[in-house]
Order: structure tokens, then C-alpha cells, then sequence
């Protein structure tokens, strides 16, 4: 009821006249949550003698306020449309000169998941603007509630070889449709222009990027069992093309001469070709439930040269794991999750591309010569002082290998970017949290 009213007066101070909201329906919902957090990176490298090896941060969420409107056009279609604000607690990351300081992250109205399209409850949902696509699908709930996000096992899931999948956030410029429900089954199918950024297509010499997503679902009272396949490719790759000299150039017409300007040499940029298989499924019986997630993930670096020879050259193939728990009792929540990636199995360019120095030695002379794989441990215990408010402590270690440097997720964005880790080094966080749903 309190949501209701605080709608309609939130309707009412934001439109004129009040007659043309009359006709939607605006519901407010959101989340406020933030961790006091202790970070330590064990086995630091000989890139970070010198620094701290631990610090306190007050660290967001991912805290959200989200309006909703909807509108009944009659026959089982409605217009609909959501704002998904995010906003941050703490110092670090807060967008100055009333910059945002990232589009998927704190500081930007609309960061969230934003969109407007048509539902229908024959055909399902049709919408257009950003969407969290196929990196989520872990099986995990250890941040549902007030556990830090730090500890989602998409820090390893999602990332490969320093690149994240699926932006491991919000996919923007994208036109998405969600099957309805059939008897438990649901599609999501989805395209973007360019997941990866703003649309380049006409400052591009080779192509144009563009990004699909396929995940079919079915779910049961006390099961779910999914499939998310992923396939981007990025905007602006060139071609190297040779200076030009200033000169003259005679017009074949009229006969006169014009001075032609320099034309500078083009050095050719490469664009990053993603593919993502993630298998994904959990059983619950009382109170109890495990899960399993399986990914695969592959980059592909396309270039070109002079003369229009595409190359393809993959440059990371790893194999990722998950095996989420989690029981509750009552008030009581308990989560835990162990997280595997394994070694790249492509082996390419030379020492030292891999941020690859530990402990003073190089990994060399191939990339391959180095461990690039990591474990991860979750733990995390949450009591719910009521339907919307909880509280909680939880902990994780990532273990990297001499060439690997996963860390924690959003580590560095919504927590402190100084607490960023170099191959070899291990990041720990131990986190008590506070959530309120709304």
C-alpha cells in the first residue's frame, strides 16, 4: 500500500498534467545495500613491493531504485517500461563535474536495467535498451541477499584471460525478447548492435560489430536446468593503410591544379570476437539447494592488413566450474560456493603479456609456460531481520596461478580500484553486510 502512494505521489510531482499518468501504473522498488569490507592480497608480486598489503573500504552493493510503468492497452498487450537507477554510498568512484565515471556502473541514471517495449501474454516481451545477458547464469544466490557482491562466483565464471564476457554487466544497445511461460520453459533471445560500447559502424574500414544471445530455460518446482550461448564481436577494426604525402592533383575537367593535403598512416586495430557456452542447474529439497555451472569461453582476435587479408587468431580458451550451496532454516541463511578456471589452453605471444612477473620470476618464454588458472572459495552466513532486511558476513579467497589474475567481482568498480591484483598474487575480502529491499 505504502508503495502504491509513494508512486502515485512520485507520478504526480513528475508529470503535468497528472491526467496523462492516470492511465499507467508506476510501482518504486529497489535495493540499498553496502559492505564494510577488509582486503588482503596474499603472494604479492615483485610489480607491488612496496604497496599495503591490506585496507578497509566502505564498498556498494550494486544499490538500485527501479520504476516500472505499465500500461493496459487492451488484448492482452500492455506498453512497459523500466528505469533502473544506480547510485553509490561511498567516495570511491563518485562521478565528478557530473560525469559518470562508467555506464554500468554507480554514478549514471538509466546504469541499470533500462528499457522500454510491449508485453503480451500470448507472444511474451519485446523490449529494447540494456540487459543483464548470459553472464549471470551461475546458480549461485550467495548475494541475494546480504552477502557482499564481492563474492559471486561470476569473478571467475565470467572473465577470461582479463576480458569479461558479456561485459559481466548490463549488454547495451540491445533488442531483446523473453518467450512467455510454457509450462516452465522460457527463451530469452537477444541481439545488440554493439554490446560492447557506443555504435561505430561508419568509423569503421572492416566491420561492423553486433552480439547475440540464446538462453532456453526450464524450471520445476524444485529444479532448473538452463543453457546460455554467447557470440559477440566488437566494432572498429582498420586496416593499416601508408601515409600520404602532401602534393598537387590536376582536375581532368577544368585542368587546374589544387594542392592535395598529407594523409597520416593508419596503424591497424584489432577486434576482440567473444564466444560463451555456459550449461547451468540446481536441485532444492528442504530448505537445501546445489547447483552446478559449466562455461566455456573463447577470444578471438580478428585483424586486417594492408592489402583487405583478414586474420583470425585465438588467443584465450578456458574451461570455468561452479558448484553452489546454500540452506535455510528459518531466519537463518547459510551460502558456499568453490569455483574453478582452468588453465588457458591457447598458448600465444610472448613473456611478459600476461602481466606475467611473480615473485621476481618471468613466466616465458610463451604464455602457456605460465599457470593461468584459479580456484575460488565462498562462504556466507546472513540473518534476515525481517522480509526486506538482512544482515550478514561472508568470505572468499581466490587462489590464482603465476599467470593468472582474477579477482573478486567488482572488486575494483564498485569497491577500490587499488585493490586491482597482478598475475600470481591471491585477493581475500571478508565482508559485513547490510540489505534493504524495497
Amino acid at each position: 500500500m505504502q508503495k502504491k502512494l509513494l508512486a502515485v505521489a512520485v507520478a504526480g510531482v513528475l508529470a503535468a498534467p497528472g491526467v496523462a499518468l492516470a492511465q499507467s501504473s508506476v510501482t518504486i522498488s529497489g535495493v540499498f545495500k553496502a559492505s564494510l569490507e577488509w582486503v588482503s592480497i596474499g603472494s604479492r608480486s615483485a610489480a607491488s613491493n612496496g604497496m599495503n598489503n591490506t585496507a578497509t573500504r566502505l564498498a556498494d552493493d550494486s544499490s538500485r531504485i527501479i520504476f516500472n510503468v505499465t500500461e493496459d492497452l487492451g488484448g492482452g498487450l500492455s506498453a512497459i517500461g523500466q528505469l533502473d537507477i544506480r547510485f553509490r554510498y561511498d567516495e570511491q568512484g563518485q562521478p565528478t563535474s557530473g560525469a559518470a565515471t562508467s555506464v554500468n556502473v554507480g554514478g549514471s541514471i538509466g546504469a541499470g536495467n533500462t528499457f522500454v517495449g510491449l508485453k503480451s501474454s500470448s507472444w511474451g516481451q519485446l523490449t529494447f535498451g540494456r540487459n543483464d545477458l548470459h553472464y549471470f547464469n551461475t546458480e549461485s544466490t550467495i548475494t541475494t541477499k546480504a552477502a557482499s557482491l564481492r563474492m559471486d562466483s561470476i569473478s571467475l565464471l565470467a572473465y577470461i584471460d582479463g576480458s569479461s564476457v558479456a561485459t559481466a554487466s548490463r549488454t547495451q544497445n540491445v533488442t531483446r525478447w523473453l518467450s512467455p511461460n510454457w509450462g516452465g520453459f522460457t527463451m530469452i533471445a537477444a541481439y545488440s548492435t554493439n554490446g560492447a560500447g557506443n555504435d561505430n559502424d561508419m568509423s569503421s574500414l572492416m566491420r561492423r560489430g553486433s552480439a547475440w544471445n540464446l538462453n532456453p530455460n526450464f524450471q520445476a518446482s524444485n529444479f532448473q536446468v538452463g543453457y546460455s550461448y554467447w557470440n559477440q564481436k566488437s566494432d572498429g577494426v582498420s586496416a593499416t593503410t601508408a601515409a600520404v604525402p602532401a602534393g598537387f592533383a590536376i582536375n581532368q575537367t577544368t585542368g587546374s591544379i589544387a594542392a592535395t593535403p598529407a594523409v597520416a598512416a593508419v596503424t591497424a586495430t584489432s577486434g576482440q570476437n567473444q564466444r560463451g557456452d555456459r550449461l547451468y542447474g540446481s536441485f532444492k529439497w528442504s530448505g537445501f539447494q546445489i547447483g552446478l555451472a559449466w562455461d566455456k569461453s573463447q577470444l578471438t582476435n580478428l585483424t586486417q592488413n594492408s592489402a583487405g587479408v583478414s586474420t583470425n587468431l585465438k588467443v584465450a580458451n578456458r574451461n570455468a566450474w561452479s558448484i553452489p550451496a546454500s540452506y535455510t532454516m528459518g531466519n537463518h541463511n547459510f551460502y558456499a560456493h568453490y569455483t574453478v578456471a582452468d588453465d588457458d589452453k591457447t598458448s600465444s605471444g610472448t613473456a611478459g603479456t600476461r602481466a606475467a612477473i611473480t615473485n621476481g620470476t618471468v613466466c616465458g618464454p610463451a604464455i602457456g609456460a605460465c599457470g593461468t588458472g584459479a580456484k575460488m572459495w565462498a562462504l556466507a552466513y546472513v540473518y534476515d531481520l525481517s522480509k526486506r532486511t538482512s544482515m550478514g558476513i561472508s568470505w572468499s579467497k581466490i587462489n590464482n596461478e603465476n599467470g593468472a589474475a582474477y579477482n573478486h567481482f567488482t572488486s575494483t568498480s564498485l569497491g577500490d580500484s587499488s585493490s586491482a591484483v597482478v598475475a600470481g598474487e591471491d585477493p581475500r575480502i571478508l565482508a559485513a553486510t547490510i540489505r534493504h529491499a524495497f
